[in-house]
């Protein structure tokens, strides 16, 4: 019995430094993953960034041929009779408008009445069903307390 106590003891503590170094291992390699994903998101990040620099530059770009086109088209001088027939149009267009006015309001008046309609059958239907889950739970609460009462 004296030489048994002193393998076992070395039988652990062999065990023990497999088991301690697993864990160091364990950490380093979560560790690792966690370095890898940050770096990961940095890229992602960077990519973004650099997409985003792109995108406004097209933008701008965009705006700029815009423009020029606008200015090309405002510098072109319109005739007497050009003019008068844009000034017609332009009016026509807002006595249009005017006009279609009170039936536009009309309109929005009944779509949001219908929203509200829906949304209050939406409610009624989700309160009924709250009620239908709670009950249903109470009766399943009741059947355990009996079934272990």
């Amino acid at each position: 019995s004296c030489c048994r106590i002193p393998l076992a003891r070395i039988k652990f503590a062999k065990r023990h430094r497999e088991y301690r170094q697993e864990q160091v291992r364990k950490a380093a390699q979560a560790k690792m993953a966690e370095i890898k994903a940050v770096n990961a998101m940095r890229r992602q990040q960077a990519r973004a960034k650099k997409e985003k620099k792109i995108k406004e530059q097209k933008k701008i770009e965009r705006r700029k041929e815009l423009e020029d086109i606008m200015a090309s088209v405002a510098r072109k001088d319109l005739t007497p009779y050009e003019r008068e027939k844009r000034h017609r149009r332009d009016m026509a267009w807002r006595i249009q408008t005017f006009a279609a006015r009170p039936y536009i309001e009309r309109q929005l008046l009944k779509r949001n009445n219908a929203a509200t309609s829906i949304e209050r059958g939406f409610r009624a239907h989700l309160a009924r069903d709250m009620v239908k889950r709670y009950r249903r739970r109470q009766k399943k609460i009741i059947e355990a307390w009996e079934r272990f009462g």
